[in-house]
């Protein structure tokens, strides 16, 4: 596979893991854009705390980011890592974000010629981040995709 070729697929896994969490019923989506350094805006529940979110982050601790692994630098781009930062308002919230991102994305194969989603860390206790306002508690959720399958 060529460099334009894993480039290709590694943006079809983007839209598609995109796309598959767009399916999950009372989840917001956002898409942590690969050079976005900004904080993403979230909606809040009418108490005022933020809603069942996710975001999708293909940039963050993956080898599609701008490092040693980029796009441009014509490397073997397989394995695919990304996060998914399960977000909300209380700890019982962010954990219904994260099962609705699993259900979304583990174990599915999103483009042809791709493995599974992998999940890499069974992360499931939410971490307070209090830093924000409002405060929120965050699941990361991890996951591998092996391009080049067929």
């Amino acid at each position: 596979m060529t460099p334009d070729q894993q480039a290709d697929q590694v943006l079809a896994l983007h839209a598609a893991a995109l796309a598959a969490l767009q399916t999950q019923p009372a989840l917001d989506v956002l898409d942590g854009a690969i050079d976005d350094a900004g904080e993403p805006t979230y909606r809040l529940d009418p108490d005022k705390r933020v809603h069942i979110t996710a975001v999708l982050w293909f940039g963050i601790g993956s080898r599609y980011d701008t490092g040693q692994d980029s796009l441009c630098g014509g490397r073997d781009l397989t394995p695919v890592t990304f996060q998914v930062t399960a977000v909300g308002g209380d700890a019982d919230r962010a954990r219904r974000a994260a099962l609705l991102v699993r259900a979304a994305l583990t174990g599915k194969h999103l483009i042809p010629a791709a493995g599974a989603c992998l999940e890499q860390l069974d992360a499931t206790n939410p971490r307070p981040d209090t830093s924000a306002t409002p405060a929120r508690y965050i699941i990361p959720v991890l996951y591998r995709v092996d391009l080049n399958q067929s």
